[in-house]
């Protein structure tokens, strides 16, 4: 884009991340020669489109509960596109009801880092009393080696509450793919997939785990959601919590006869148990993040062509923002992205990616086949990962043989698109707290 009035919305920044964004804002503005007003810590609410076709949007400051709040900002613009990924939203701590919310404490993950939360955890009459990480994703496992570095003594107090167990890449083959003859190793996200016939998920997981491209810190692990972690990660979250792990899903928090007790939720979700819990406990919530109505499917560009709703059909928001945005411009988004597969979501009793990776690749061919070769030689997420041997041609055509298979599978499987006009995936209602689909209790 060209001497293009842009106005952008950006999220707020992380204290780390500060100079970068303001680093990338730049780099676009003398690169694209855009003229770009950047409206940091604005947060887009939904738009209108006026009489006359022109699109009107009112965003709202982020920053809030000091002396003065910045006003609104109104946006008139001929286009608009909306980048907003899967939109994932801030964690929460768990919200519970009177009394048990003065008997515990509850926290998100952001809030171990936070310095009144630290001396809470260390200095208070709470000082020695459990923590408890509720979930064993990522989130889970950052509190983990985050309290286990800056806190070694803590450790003893470590509780999980781990859901079904999550398995993890392991970091070292994602980022290294080699074998100790310096040769390429298989690319066994690809294997993964070609493996998976719509059923067989738990005899996958084994077998990738026998190869040692999947580990986990629970035991017999059953949930698979693209996260990648070291050997070191795993080695440190399962020395922290060694048998104080417990499978399943938290429910509520209780008075009983005996005292407090968590009613927990046993991974079949067919039966309930009840676990003590002391006064005084902290309970984070490491729960996943995909919220209701979250992924719900909005068509890629609107009826009158004006507005490009990227999403995530190439499984990054960013990937997906940037091809689709050249293709938008370029006039050659259409007819392609009606012929796109909808990713899935997550649901409660199955959470694996394997559907994901297939329908991505579907995606990713369909964009690529329309870009200029130039654009998509320019994008580093499509490119083979620097300092890696070339590929020999065998392991090139098992990769191709792989997608191949992938893909046919995959489109059979699945039929829903961004075309259609209800959403194409049924609600859940599930009574766990914290988490996903039908998520209640978070304040």
């Amino acid at each position: 884009m060209v001497n293009q009035r842009v106005e952008a919305l950006v999220p707020p920044r992380v204290q780390e991340g500060d100079q970068h964004f303001e680093d990338v804002v730049e780099a676009n503005v003398r690169e694209k020669d855009l003229e770009l007003v950047p409206l940091f810590q604005y947060e887009y609410g939904g738009h209108s489109v006026e009489q006359g076709g022109r699109i009107r949007l009112v965003v709202r400051s982020l920053l809030n509960g000091g002396s003065v709040t910045p006003p609104p900002v109104t946006i008139c613009a001929d286009k608009l596109i909306i980048a907003t990924g899967v939109n994932v939203p801030v964690k929460r701590p768990i919200a519970f009801a009177a009394p048990v919310s003065a008997a515990v404490h509850s926290l998100c993950p952001a809030d171990i880092l936070s310095p009144r939360w630290h001396s809470i955890m260390k200095y208070s009459r709470d000082a020695d009393k459990p923590i408890w990480i509720i979930g064993s994703g990522k989130a889970a496992m950052d509190v983990i080696c985050a309290l286990s570095l800056r806190e070694p003594g803590w450790v003893s107090r470590f509780r999980c509450i781990a859901g079904r167990g999550t398995w993890f890449m392991d970091r070292e083959q994602v980022d290294h793919p080699v074998d100790t003859d310096g040769n390429l190793l298989p690319v066994y996200f690809l294997e993964m997939c070609a493996m998976f016939d719509g059923k067989n998920a738990q005899a996958v997981y084994q077998e990738l785990s026998r190869k040692g491209f999947f580990h986990s810190f629970v035991p017999d692990a059953q949930n698979f959601v693209a996260g990648i972690a070291s050997k070191q990660e795993i080695e440190t979250c399962r020395a922290a919590l060694t048998e104080r792990t417990r499978k399943g899903h938290l429910v509520d928090i209780e008075e009983s006869a005996d005292g407090l007790r968590m009613k927990v939720r046993s991974p079949d979700g067919q039966t309930h148990d009840y676990v003590p819990l002391e006064r005084g406990s902290f309970l984070i919530n490491c729960t996943d993040n995909v919220i209701e109505g979250q992924l719900d499917v909005q068509p890629i560009i609107s009826d009158d062509g004006r507005v490009l709703n990227t999403q995530n059909p190439l499984r990054h928001s960013g990937l997906s923002a940037h091809l689709q945005t050249h293709a938008w411009f370029l006039g050659l988004l259409d007819g392609v992205w009606q012929q796109y597969i909808v990713n899935p979501p997550w649901n409660y009793h199955q959470k694996d990616t394997f559907m994901l990776q297939g329908i991505v690749g579907h995606n990713t061919r369909l964009i690529s086949a329309v870009l200029p070769t130039e654009i998509l030689a320019a994008t580093k997420g499509l490119g083979h990962p620097p300092g890696l041997p070339a590929p020999t041609p065998e392991w090139l055509a098992r990769v191709k043989e792989c997608t191949t298979l992938i893909a046919k599978r995959h489109e059979t499987m699945e039929k829903a698109r961004y075309t259609d006009k209800a959403s194409p995936f049924p609600r859940e209602n599930k009574e766990v707290l914290g988490g996903n689909i039908g998520a209640r209790g978070c304040g």
